[in-house]
């Protein structure tokens, strides 16, 4: 799936890069996606590596007939997404750049 943002969607926003290109650094917590493909893993198992999480953790979203567990954390790098996840003994194997978007009274213009 890819989400097409117009530019208004970053109106007060800091621009990732500058007017040569190079990439800025922005220490502001971003909002991660940590996909771990968990085969076997029961709710019970999920719910206790959930309560090992960092302060980090913001939930997650448990699909058994996939086997996928996608957890979302809040962190300044994807690195310590992927610390966290596996101190807490999520299987990650991906860390991905997330955008939430939600579904409230503003007609989804909502964000975390």
């Amino acid at each position: 799936m890819i989400l097409l943002l117009s530019d208004r969607a970053h109106q007060g926003r800091r621009p990732f890069w500058d007017r040569l290109g190079t990439p800025l650094t922005d220490d502001r917590p971003m909002l991660y996606t940590a996909k771990c493909f968990w085969p076997g893993v029961t709710e019970e198992e999920l719910r206790a590596a959930v309560a090992r999480a960092s302060g980090e953790f913001r939930g997650a979203l448990y699909l058994p007939g996939d086997e996928l567990v996608l957890c979302l954390f809040e962190s300044a790098s994807a690195a310590a997404v992927k610390q966290a996840s596996s101190g807490a003994g999520l299987p990650c194997e991906r860390v991905i750049e997330t955008v939430w978007i939600g579904s409230g009274p503003r007609g989804g213009n909502e964000r975390c």
